[in-house]
């Protein structure tokens, strides 16, 4: 649901008409506001405990204006991001909702940090958002969220299961749940005995952690498959029925370098079905503590056709998905 649609422009040109946000809980004294100026345009603000650090300056964009000042009267700052662009604005609405999920892990010490630190990100994804992924990008992502559609959501829900797929906010493993780690490759499933393991922290646990390798076979089908367009927005309707949890999502498809910019209807995949392999200290694998301290990034195949002894299946791993 769009949150503007409820609010009317104000009839002044120095009023703002505004909607309190609660879908999040925020720290003491953190509040954010859904707005409306008096052109129409739509846009957020938010209000924190004044700020006395030193000089900030906001990151600048093509399509939002950014504001800072102290909110006179009750002792408050407030940043004011404002969309440009109503055709955006979808867009601006996943970004939004971004901001708010990181202020609402911070403090309410550290909200400036969280915002401007998040707004850098987004630059950095729109500035690469006519970049198309890759071929073998978009067979990555889709395995991923075959995982997450098939698996993650159907065992914990929509919000859960976004928030366990950390692999694109920056993390070693693709999904989280405690201390339960899932790596999901694609290969090209019963033509292809064997995956590649792009580094040699990929497969490393401590010993409080366990880690589950999940393999998925993706091959093109122009006949029968479909798009990488045409799957995110399968998995985007199953998450519809929570909205913060979909706004998450498309943060996360964001940040794995998907745009709805880009159009990837020239290319159609076909999915074959998962095969687990649980990754304890005898599996096969390379890790920091096997190789000199001066190698680093190391990649290796690993072949699944010796792997039989290491073969879960996928009660197994919902019941992972669950603990």
């Amino acid at each position: 649901m769009n949150p503007w649609d409820c609010i009317p422009a104000p009839q002044s040109k120095q009023d703002v008409n505004s909607v309190l946000f609660t879908d999040i809980e925020f720290p003491d004294g953190v509040s954010l506001e859904w707005i409306r100026l008096y052109n129409s345009s739509v846009g957020i603000s938010v209000f924190f405990n004044e700020y006395q650090g030193d000089p900030i300056t906001l990151p600048a964009f093509k399509v939002l204006d950014l504001g800072f000042r102290l909110h006179a009267g009750n002792n408050k700052s407030c940043i004011q991001i404002v969309l440009r662009d109503d055709d955006m604005q979808e867009l601006f609405f996943r970004l939004c909702w971004d901001l708010a999920d990181s202020i609402a892990k911070g403090t309410r010490h550290n909200v400036l940090h969280c915002i401007v630190a998040r707004l850098e990100e987004w630059k950095r994804l729109l500035s690469a958002a006519q970049k198309k992924l890759s071929k073998r990008q978009q067979k990555g992502l889709i395995g991923e969220l075959a995982f997450l559609n098939d698996i993650l959501l159907e065992e914990v829900g929509p919000m859960t299961a976004a928030k366990a797929w950390t692999g694109p906010a920056g993390s070693p493993r693709d999904f989280t749940c405690g201390l339960t780690f899932f790596e999901v490759k694609s290969n090209r499933g019963t033509q292809d005995h064997s995956v590649i393991v792009s580094s040699e922290n990929q497969l490393d646990t401590s010993v409080e952690e366990e880690l589950y390798l999940c393999v998925i076979g993706i091959n093109e089908d122009p006949v029968n498959g479909l798009s990488l367009d045409a799957i995110v927005n399968e998995v985007r309707s199953a998450f519809e029925q929570d909205p913060s949890a979909l706004a998450y999502l498309n943060s996360l498809l964001a940040l794995a370098g998907y745009s709805d910019l880009v159009n990837y209807s020239d290319t159609k995949w076909a999915k074959e079905g998962f095969r687990y392999y649980y990754v304890d200290k005898e599996f096969p694998k390379i890790v920091p503590s096997s190789i000199p301290a001066e190698t680093s990034e190391v990649s290796y195949r690993l072949e699944l056709s010796h792997l039989d002894q290491f073969e879960s299946n996928e009660a197994a791993i919902r019941a992972r998905v669950r603990y």
